[in-house]
């Protein structure tokens, strides 16, 4: 499956990287995109945005255009052909 995958903020600006294809033989959670990327691209990605087992605060994941929040968090299902925007909790002062 293949899926169309987008960084935004502060992640887009640690990983230089504005969105990529990742490609995987099997169906994924959101939970196992984001331990993939983290070997596959960045080993920073899941900590980012997961703590114990949750997301972080902020964190917000859409999924062809749905937030993860109100589908079923990390174990929301993608599917090939999926967007999957990733926005890292906001950092201010």
């Amino acid at each position: 499956m293949k899926l169309h995958v987008e960084f935004y903020s502060t992640l887009r600006l640690d990983l230089k990287i504005k969105k990529l294809e990742y490609e995987s033989e099997s169906e994924l959670t959101v939970e196992q995109l984001l331990h993939r990327l983290s070997l596959d691209v960045n080993p920073t990605i899941y900590d980012k945005l997961v703590r114990g087992g949750q997301p972080i605060k902020g964190t917000n994941i859409l999924i062809n255009g749905k937030s993860f929040w109100h589908l079923n968090l990390l174990n929301t299902p993608l599917h090939d052909g999926d967007k999957v925007q990733i926005f890292p909790p906001a950092a201010g002062g």
